[in-house]
């Protein structure tokens, strides 16, 4: 998820993931809503784009894509290494959460 802002409903979505037996939500840090559209046009970055003081906006999209897609690998039983991203304990994880990339929400 990105972080809480108007454009967002200031994350209003993650307590209706958080609600899921078996959901896991994270944030991505500094994203804003234009960083999950590919591409994005510049009505979205002319009212939507947040602060990036740590990331910039190819680092974060890299994250978001890297994350989307280990993801839906792994839960299609195409590529197992895909959890890696997603938990605790997995190197991809720890060391997007080390860099201080994502957190858990």
């Amino acid at each position: 998820m990105g972080e809480p802002s108007t454009c967002n409903s200031s994350a209003s979505g993650a307590s209706l993931f958080r609600n899921g037996s078996q959901s896991r939500v994270l944030g991505i840090t500094e994203s804003d809503h234009c960083d999950f559209e590919s591409p994005t046009d510049w009505l979205c970055t002319s009212a939507c784009t947040g602060t990036n003081l740590r990331f910039d906006d190819a680092t974060l999209q890299a994250t978001i894509r890297g994350m989307s897609t280990a993801f839906a690998a792994w839960m299609l039983g195409l590529d197992s290494s895909g959890e890696n991203w997603w938990h605790n304990g997995g190197d991809i994880f720890d060391e997007l959460a080390l860099d201080g990339a994502i957190s858990t929400l």
